[in-house]
């Protein structure tokens, strides 16, 4: 099958952000469709049209509501990725990605709390996806690590506020960048953390490894360490967020109080709880390597085309 895939980024060394959620999922899905024997293009909005002449694609892959392409002459899946930002949505935006809803052969929404915070009604939902790999037991060098983002939906300052609140201190890895970095870099030298920050890392397995505890509140970051084992606190900072996490059929543990996250890691290192596979995770990170991801996928596929 001939499949155009169409977003605003790409995983390619030209492209403005080369690196992010939505580009890492583009690659692994078109990794799995190309073993699978499908052929697979990527296009910028403004590119698409000229390869219905060119490619000549079966169908159609727009990832998020604006690089829907108006009047495609094949079947149109469109994944709703995310939010813009804006807690309550703005209007004009419900109204826009409903309406690419409709006119949309198949709808993916990646998280359950779509359908409350937009209304609406996916065909399938997902859960990001993650590589399958071989868990490792935690090291226990009482190391905690932060990952994905310092954005203000992810609340960093809870988190290393609590890093500081801990009846003992522990080393910190940092795989993040964002807005709220200099915020972050301020609090952990005010309260005098042992942290090292290592910027965005694209492939952060290797520091989630040697990680005991790990804090995170994205759904890619959140299946790589539950993939791996590890327990998981998540942060939020507004109520989109927080019903993003809990909605989750395996949520982790989400939180916005200092107190109680710092209490919790204490609890999880002085018990050894970490010692125990965290199976109910484990189980539903399994259910979502990005081979199963690209069932999902292949299924809405056979299902436009049959139409």
């Amino acid at each position: 099958m001939k499949i155009m895939m169409i977003a605003g980024h790409f995983n390619t060394p030209t492209d403005s952000v080369p690196i992010g959620g939505v580009q890492k999922h583009i690659t692994k899905t078109t990794e799995e469709f190309q073993s699978r024997g499908h052929e697979v293009i990527w296009r910028y909005p403004y590119e698409a049209k000229k390869e219905f002449s060119g490619f000549k694609p079966e169908i159609v892959i727009a990832h998020d509501f604006f690089c829907f392409i108006e009047n495609c002459p094949v079947p149109q899946i469109t994944v709703f990725h995310g939010y813009e930002g804006n807690i309550p949505p703005l209007d004009y935006i419900i109204k826009r990605r409903l309406e690419v809803e409709k006119k949309s052969s198949a709808t993916i929404c990646v998280g359950e709390y779509l359908k409350k915070w937009y209304g609406h009604n996916p065909d399938k939902i997902i859960w990001g996806g993650v590589d399958k790999i071989s868990a490792v037991d935690p090291p226990r060098n009482k190391q905690i690590l932060y990952l994905g983002r310092l954005d203000p939906d992810q609340a960093p300052e809870i988190a290393f506020e609590a890093f500081g609140e801990t009846k003992e201190k522990y080393h910190i890895e940092v795989c993040a960048s964002g807005k709220l970095e200099s915020k972050i870099k301020k609090i952990a030298r005010k309260l005098k953390l042992d942290v090292n920050f290592n910027g965005f890392v694209t492939n952060p397995d290797e520091y989630i490894k040697k990680a005991d505890i790990v804090i995170c509140s994205g759904y890619l970051t959140i299946l790589e360490s539950y993939i791996n084992k590890r327990p998981v606190i998540s942060p939020y900072g507004n109520t989109l967020k927080k019903d993003y996490l809990w909605l989750m059929p395996a949520p982790p543990f989400y939180c916005n109080n200092v107190e109680v996250i710092a209490n919790l890691i204490d609890f999880w290192i002085d018990h050894k709880t970490i010692h125990n596979p965290h199976e109910f995770q484990y189980n539903f990170a399994l259910q979502n390597i990005w081979d199963k991801v690209a069932d999902v996928y292949e299924e809405l596929l056979e299902k436009c085309l049959k139409k």
